[in-house]
């Protein structure tokens, strides 16, 4: 098991702060994984929720991994909606591929629920995300099609 190092962020997004957390192995990691929350129950950051020892297991094994909360959620400021999600991402994403220790073509993006609408878009278009899983994705994204247009 690698030693892992937390250091919280926080970057502006759409002129929205968002928060997260960087999960550094000790042996410097050059991959990394972004973990993309879902629409929360609970009105908790994303560190509440579980995710944070998601992303110390991936660090443990060696992935520079990122959590964070999109906008609207528990932790970052704004308004819900999968269009600033997406935007979200992107910002994030740019974020990831600033830091140092990560290599850019080796971004992977991990994404559960409501957040993996939002990413699978991200996912199909962006040619940082070197591989992308989908979890819990409601079945028919296209009904939320209209929530991932500008001005939702």
């Amino acid at each position: 098991m690698v030693p892992v190092k937390v250091e919280a962020f926080s970057i502006v997004s759409g002129g929205v702060a968002l928060r997260g957390a960087t999960y550094f192995p000790s042996g410097g990691g050059s991959a990394a994984v972004c973990f993309c929350h879902g629409l929360p129950r609970e009105a908790k950051p994303v560190e509440e929720k579980g995710y944070s020892a998601l992303a110390e297991k991936f660090a443990e094994e060696g992935f520079v991994s990122v959590i964070f909360n999109f906008q609207g959620t528990a932790g970052s400021g704004g308004f819900f909606s999968l269009f600033s999600w997406s935007r979200n991402l992107r910002d994030v994403l740019d974020h990831i591929t600033s830091l140092r220790s990560v290599e850019p073509e080796r971004v992977f993006v991990i994404a559960f629920s409501m957040g993996a609408i939002a990413a699978t878009s991200i996912a199909a278009t962006d040619d940082r995300v070197s591989g992308f899983v989908c979890c819990s994705c409601p079945y028919n994204a296209e009904q939320f099609s209209y929530m991932l247009r500008e001005g939702f």
